[in-house]
Parts: structure tokens; sequence; C-alpha cells
């Protein structure tokens, strides 16, 4: 795998979220839109069908410390809000 600025497809992917950080609240969606599981770029680390997204909004070469939550590609929406994280 590398960073080569394409989607990859997949029908076996999902995602998930601990709603209050509690195993039992679990949401896990799979893959809805399979061309799209997974993208890898040079800004990015892995984005799992725009729906998680972890990146670096200032430089290539530099860490990922931003993630972000959206529901396009994946079957549920795993946050409540569109946000980013900043990560420390």
């Amino acid at each position: 795998m590398s960073s080569d600025g394409s989607w990859h497809k997949t029908d076996e992917s999902f995602i998930f979220s601990f709603k209050n950080k509690d195993i039992n609240n679990a949401i896990i969606s799979d893959i809805e839109e399979t061309n799209c599981g997974f993208y890898n770029g040079f800004q990015y680390g892995p984005s799992f069908g725009n729906d998680i997204n972890i990146f670096n909004s200032n430089d290539q070469f530099a860490d990922y410390n931003n993630i972000s939550y959206s529901k396009q590609h994946y079957k549920k929406k795993i946050r409540d809000s569109r946000e980013i994280e900043i990560i420390n």
C-alpha cells in the first residue's frame, strides 16, 4: 500500500466507533460504496470512504494530526457531528 492518491475498492471494509467509550454502544458500519473503500493520499493517512479521514493539514511530510468524520460511503454515520479532531 502506498500514498498513490487513489481510491481502492473493497467490499469487506467496515468502520466502527465506541459511543461514550462503551463497547456495548459500538456503532459498526459496513462499506456501501465499494469503489471508495479507502483512499491513500500524500497528505492523508488512511481515509475510509471520507467517513473517517486521518490527515495532516499543513505538510505532507509531517505526522498526521487531524481526524475528520462524516457519512458518505459507509452505511451508518459513526459520529453525531461532522467534526475535526486535532491530535496532540
